[in-house]
Order: structure tokens, then sequence, then C-alpha cells
């Protein structure tokens, strides 16, 4: 999930910003090596681990947020993106995969190339200082959500009748 490339902008962001907290939501294997990067980069005091959220419990933390920043190397396209922006959420991230299906450059969100990855904490800490811009890119995201994502429940809805099919065919 490439969250080390948060945490390694992390100190070029507080060099400019100060009043900044990234939270890291998730568990794994890599935990204890992404805490102990944030020690050595002595930003540990501005990064918190949540660990593993219950599902329901998510929205209030995309809700806080005033960024949502997803780093994964081959598609940033899952369900915390769209997530973020059902929930109007500034969004940073990699223009690989079929994000660029979800994000517009400018538009909805900031999509970096693989090579701009030393432009992050500066996109961050500009969009951490321009209330405006991030705000709109918000709406924006959340205005593409509205537009042209499932709910939950519309997608429940869609995929238990196909999953009955298959099983009913023994096509799995």
């Amino acid at each position: 999930k490439r969250v080390d490339r948060i945490i390694k902008a992390m100190p070029a962001v507080i060099r400019d910003y100060q009043d900044v907290k990234l939270l890291i939501i998730g568990d794994g294997p890599e935990r204890k090596n992404l805490e102990n990067l944030a020690k050595e980069l002595k930003v540990e005091s501005f990064v918190k681990f949540l660990g593993a959220l219950p599902h329901n419990k998510l929205k209030n933390y995309y809700n806080l947020a005033d960024l949502f920043i997803s780093m994964y190397d081959i598609s940033n396209a899952g369900n915390p993106l769209l997530e973020a922006m059902s929930c109007g959420k500034c969004i940073i991230t990699l223009d690989v995969g079929d994000t660029s299906e979800f994000i517009h450059d400018g538009e909805n969100g900031i999509l970096l190339k693989m090579n701009q990855l030393d432009i992050l904490p500066n996109i961050i800490v500009e969009l951490l200082k321009n209330d405006k811009k991030r705000i709109e890119l918000g709406k924006n995201a959340k205005k593409f959500a509205d537009e042209n994502l499932w709910t939950w429940q519309e997608r429940i809805n869609a995929e238990i009748p196909a999953v009955r099919e298959l099983l009913e065919n023994n096509d799995i």
C-alpha cells in the first residue's frame, strides 16, 4: 500500500505546516516497519496508527480528514478511495492502474505520476493551506461519486443475484 511514501513526506510537510496529523488506518505485517520509519524520521508525534477499524467506523475518519492520500503501486481505485470520494474528501493519489477513471487531476483530486513523488509534500501543504481549493476538489469528488458510483446497497443488490446465478449454473 506504500504508506511509507506518505510518512516520508511528513518531515517536509511539518517544516511548512506543523498543525498536521497523519492518521493511518489498517493493520498488517508492515505496521512495525512503518512505526519505526516514523520514529527514524522524527515524525512519530505527527503520525497516529489506528490499526484495523470496523467498516461502520470508517466514515467518521473520512469525515474528520482534510485530505485522503493513497499511494498504492498498482491501482488506487479501491474501496477506500471510492469511500473517500463519497464523503467529499480532497484526494491525492498516484496515476496508476484505473485510478484516472475516477480521479481527474485538478478537477476532483490530484493525480501524481510515479516520477512526481518528490512533490507530494508540496501538494499536501498547498492543499492544507488553501481551504478553497481543497474544499472544491472534495465537492467535485463527491459529485463524481454521487453521479457515477453505486451505493453499498445498490452494489449488494447487483452482486448477490450475480453470485447466485453463478452458483446455480455451477460456473464457480
